[in-house]
């Protein structure tokens, strides 16, 4: 299974349904990474529990970052507790897909030039505008990349919690 990332307001778009698309440059195969009907994990930043230091169990090994704040503040409570100095995220990017917690589902799969984007489509993505779906993106790809219009793939998905 493979497993997609988003910042984390994006993320957090996705998990309460208000972002139902993702636009993502076509790379130079020309292949979709994507398939329809394919379903994916959500990747998010996690914290993995020393067994003897495990709070609620085995099952409760994982701590994850987004979306997780009462979490997050027993967290901390329980690390200063136990005498950490400091712990860490590992990187989203290392998630396993068999800790995951939320998942989408492709259900269509498209092209288009970047700035041909709708302002329909710029909601569907979690935005309230063009221009505002538009800074997003600069700050991802950068100002060149909204400027050279590149072909993407618009993925259209459906939010599951745990298939």
């Amino acid at each position: 299974m493979q497993g997609i990332c988003f910042i984390e307001p994006m993320f957090k778009k996705v998990i309460s349904e208000q972002k139902s698309q993702t636009r993502r440059i076509i790379p130079a195969s020309r292949r979709a990474r994507y398939q329809l009907n394919e379903i994916l994990y959500l990747k998010e930043p996690y914290f993995v529990w020393e067994p003897e230091h495990t709070p609620g169990g085995m099952d409760k090994r994982f701590a994850y970052k987004y979306g997780a704040e009462k979490e997050l503040e027993q967290f901390r409570k329980l690390e200063f507790e136990l005498g950490y100095s400091s712990y860490y995220w590992h990187n989203k990017l290392f998630m396993p897909a068999s800790h995951a917690r939320y998942f989408i589902k492709i259900t269509e799969i498209g092209t288009q030039y970047l700035n041909d984007i709708s302002k329909k489509d710029a909601i569907a993505e979690g935005f309230k505008s063009i221009a505002d779906f538009q800074n997003t993106w600069i700050t991802l790809h950068g100002f060149s990349s909204l400027k050279a219009n590149p072909l993407v793939f618009v993925y259209e998905f459906e939010l599951r919690v745990k298939v």
